[in-house]
């Protein structure tokens, strides 16, 4: 099946996912975020440099449920990183149906960063690539690659982006 248009409500469905994903980072709550995904979910950090030059090593991948949670865990219990709160800026997606319940979904972010005792700053900057599925529970994430413009992340990543 070529990929196609979709209808309001699928698109309503898929822009809910994106919020709830963004939402789950900015508020701290990475237990939901690790959820947005399938139980082989992939999720990849990688700048738009390595993308551009057919490299595939990511800053951070994570493949799979277990991963995730993982990651979860080590940012809960082993990260240091500067105290901050997330908060995305996205912009509407551009989505393809391409088989029965699967999209292909490309999605820019801004993301930034708020420290209690500085000014917000811009973190990172770049687009969203997605394969978006539909399982009994919902939507989830099936991939979600993060191409950062950027080709350095500073302070160090620690929250997913």
């Amino acid at each position: 099946m070529s990929a196609a248009m979709v209808s309001h409500d699928e698109y309503l469905e898929v822009l809910d996912l994106l919020t709830r994903y963004a939402l789950a980072i900015d508020h701290d709550r990475l237990e939901e975020w690790a959820q947005c995904f399938t139980e082989t979910g992939h999720y990849k950090v990688i700048t738009l440099e390595n993308v551009q030059q057919g490299l595939q090593a990511g800053m951070l991948t994570c493949t799979g449920q277990a991963m995730l949670q993982d990651r979860v865990a080590y940012i809960r219990k082993a990260a240091v990183y500067n105290i901050h709160r997330d908060r995305h800026i996205l912009s509407h997606p551009l989505i393809r149906r391409t088989a029965q319940d699967r999209y292909e979904v490309v999605t820019s972010f801004a993301l930034y960063q708020s420290e209690p005792d500085r000014d917000s700053r811009l973190f990172a900057v770049g687009y969203y690539e997605d394969v978006i599925v539909r399982e009994a529970a919902g939507l989830r994430f099936a991939s979600r690659i993060a191409v950062l413009e950027n080709n350095s992340i500073t302070p160090l990543l620690s929250a997913p982006v």
